[in-house]
């Protein structure tokens, strides 16, 4: 199986669990209560609107009024005061998180009605009770309200519910409409329709111009609102009609974009924008919290009312000009916490966020029309899928400590990218599953995997070479990738083949036994280059050398380094013996890349482990190449492919003997930062003479062969070609001729 399948399945394989984690709900939770209060803590404290105000009920103010601390004993002549100090400074919508259920004083909940009456801009709270109902054979539960007594009721402009879940995990989502209930809307959806009264008639407009005939049940203005009562049916209306309608917020909001009448109103655009979304809302949706309790601006209660006497006291001035004022038990200036929530801030001290501070966070993020918003569950099995290729990539088959650091920087990059993508946007990329599952994962599984290939593959091919190679051969070939069970695999490779010229007439001259001496030193020559550039010498035969240099996959390194190594070999030996201290021998050198058949050949009991294949055929005739163009170095252009910090001379193509298919054939000449600019040159009236030979353009050819025998005097290939262009302008070849230069002899 190859490299590249194994990725693949190791990948599938973590990929299958990262989808299957999605699905699981307990997975969701985790990334829920762990993950999205990670990317609320990386990004910190957010700026709030400065459009909302909390008006706290707190100890303080209990003691400047010299009230019981418990706030459902206070007057509500007092809230009556507040609501009219509230309203002569101009305030868009207040909303009361308090609840009114129990009459304790007749006179003053009459005061505070007339308040709520002059003021009609009021929400007050409702709780919602669940009680089980029998019916037949199966208990059904039902959500019955439990309203502010009925005066008050009458006269607020609207009462709404807003549940939360008061149970020990962190709240997150709050309910838009509670559909349980009947669609009712809750105090923030309830609140934020009353502090945008005065764009209704605009919103009605919109409406009118996408789809005339949806807004003739629809009160014509603010006014019919608040005077009939029909707040909450109007906001149940308009609920229904983008439930029913799915594409009318779309179409809404492509004509509030275009629409010239807000063209110097950002706000009411803005305001126009966010109704619009809250309509077309789910039901619930995640809170986008600005920060710790008291983050949204909050004000004790007796300072509000104290007014300018606050001011004398040192405080500073609280505007409240159009803003929305919630009114409530807040936890940073209570310590009972009688209605606190834990929350992504609480704090380690107790402190969590009251429901005040949560509804108002509500109200805040539907102004800003900034929710958090979950990457949708399809966009997430992509991510994770794609995730764990690439974890699959990075941790098999490296070593852990690569792998480790690796996962470890793409972990950060990620976790980056995703708080990055939270505080500009509020989208929660998942964490828990990429960063603290998969990656772990992957890596254990890498780990265990790569060890396990490692000492099963290093076993096999101990025991089916240790027979006839070296120990350290057989521990470098045990570390190459093949199949279990068989002591030969195709791997891809560069194979070196020299040949020493005048080796046939020195071996007349000299006894076996100089020789040999002879001989030895000559090896040490060839091997030296090879050895420093980690390749292999598989085969020696007379005056022949055939070393390798081999990788699992194709690799641009051991090229470079074979060809270092032929570079490196001395174009000639002499004086390796005292007896015959001007003999030398010429090295011709052969090289060629591809795909290598690495295996044992012979018969009985006697085996050598060599290469075979068309690739060594191929290099031992550019080796025998050489004595026909009078060069050293002869390579292919398979050799070349990704590696070009070598100065080569391109020599043709050739269709060697023996060969169906030709091949280009190039002159390795030396490292292109040591060439100099003449034969740099010099190629280049090889190269165009070359050119003009394929084009037959002999005559030009010829000229330019004189000219670079001129520049290099007595250089092989220009006489060659110089020859062939002799002959060609005699006889010319065939009309499909194509430059291929057969070579008959090997």
């Amino acid at each position: 199986m190859s490299s590249w399948k194994k990725k693949l399945i190791f990948g599938a394989m973590i990929a299958a669990i990262g989808l299957l984690l999605v699905l699981v709900p307990q997975t969701r939770f985790l990334e829920q209560e762990i993950g999205l209060p990670i990317l609320f803590k990386l990004r910190g404290q957010k700026a709030p609107p400065s459009d909302v105000l909390i008006v706290t009920l707190d100890k303080d103010s209990a003691e400047q009024f010299q009230l019981p601390p418990e706030p459902d004993t206070w007057p509500r002549s007092l809230h009556a005061e507040l609501v009219d100090h509230l309203m002569t400074h101009n305030v868009q919508a207040i909303a009361f998180d308090l609840h009114f259920h129990r009459s304790r004083s007749r006179q003053n909940d009459r005061i505070f009605a007339r308040a709520l009456q002059r003021a009609g801009r009021v929400v007050l709270c409702e709780c919602l009770k669940t009680e089980k109902v029998q019916a037949g054979m199966y208990t059904a539960q039902i959500e019955r309200p439990d309203p502010p007594v009925q005066i008050l009721q009458q006269n607020a402009a609207a009462v709404a519910p807003f549940p939360l879940p008061k149970v020990p995990v962190k709240v997150a989502q709050y309910w838009t409409f509670k559909t349980s209930a009947g669609e009712k809307p809750t105090l923030p959806v309830t609140a934020f329709q009353v502090f945008a009264l005065e764009y209704y008639e605009h919103l009605r407009a919109l409406l009118k111009d996408v789809s005339p005939d949806l807004v003739r049940e629809l009160p014509a203005n603010s006014s019919d609102i608040l005077s009939a009562g029909n707040l909450l049916p109007t906001v149940r209306d308009l609920r229904e009609l983008f439930n029913r309608h799915p594409s009318l917020a779309p179409k809404m909001l492509k004509e509030l974009s275009r629409s010239q009448r807000f063209s110097n109103d950002e706000h009411g655009r803005r305001i126009l924008n966010s109704l619009i979304k809250m309509y077309q809302s789910p039901e619930n949706l995640f809170l986008n919290y600005y920060g710790p309790p008291g983050t949204i601006e909050t004000v004790p209660y007796y300072r509000v009312l104290q007014g300018n006497q606050s001011l004398a006291q040192g405080h500073k001035p609280t505007q409240l000009q159009g803003k929305a004022v919630f009114v409530g038990l807040s936890t940073n200036l209570r310590p009972e916490q009688q209605d606190g929530f834990y929350t992504v801030f609480s704090q380690s001290s107790g402190v969590d966020i009251s429901g005040v501070e949560i509804a108002a966070t509500a109200f805040a993020n539907i102004l800003e029309d900034n929710h958090v918003q979950p990457l949708p569950v399809a966009w997430i099995l992509v991510l994770v899928a794609a995730w764990s290729f690439v974890c699959a990539l990075l941790c098999w088959p490296l070593n852990t400590l690569r792998s480790a650091a690796g996962g470890g920087a793409l972990c950060a990059v990620y976790t980056i990218g995703a708080q990055q993508a939270f505080a500009s946007n509020a989208l929660w990329l998942p964490l828990i599953i990429p960063v603290c599952i998969q990656f772990p994962l992957a890596l254990s599984w890498g780990i265990l995997w790569t060890f396990r290939e490692t000492h099963r593959e290093k076993q096999s091919f101990s025991k089916a070479l240790g027979r006839y190679l070296p120990p350290d051969m057989v521990d470098r070939l045990a570390k190459e990738k093949h199949e279990e069970g068989t002591t030969a695999q195709i791997v891809h490779g560069t194979c070196l083949i020299t040949d020493a010229g005048q080796y046939t007439t020195l071996s007349e001259q000299m006894s076996p036994q100089e020789l040999n001496a002879f001989m030895k030193r000559y090896y040490e020559t060839l091997f030296r280059p090879i050895k420093e550039q980690r390749g292999t010498v598989i085969n020696i035969i007379g005056d022949s050398m055939l070393a390798v240099w081999t990788s699992a996959s194709p690799d641009m390194s051991i090229k470079r380094k074979a060809c270092l190594a032929a570079l490196n070999i001395p174009s000639s030996a002499e004086g390796l013996h005292p007896a015959f201290p001007h003999v030398s021998l010429t090295t011709r050198i052969g090289m060629h890349s591809g795909e290598i058949f690495l295996g044992d050949v012979g018969a009985m009991d006697h085996y050598e482990y060599r290469p075979s294949g068309d690739i060594v055929n191929t290099a031992s005739r550019l080796e025998g190449l050489n004595k026909l163009l009078g060069t050293r170095v002869l390579v292919s252009e398979a050799v070349l492919s990704q590696v070009d910090d070598f100065l080569v001379r391109e020599l043709g193509v050739f269709l060697l003997a023996g060969k169906s298919k030709p091949i280009a054939v190039f002159e390795l000449l030396c490292l292109l930062e040591a060439a100099d600019q003449q034969l740099k040159e010099f190629c280049e009236i090889f190269q165009a003479g070359v050119e003009a030979f394929k084009q037959q353009s002999f005559s030009k050819a010829t000229e330019l062969f004189s000219k670079a025998q001129h520049a290099c005097p007595g250089d092989g290939p220009s006489q060659f070609y110089s020859a062939f262009c002799k002959e060609y302008e005699q006889n010319m070849p065939d009309d499909n001729w194509d430059g291929v230069i057969c070579i008959e002899s090997k």
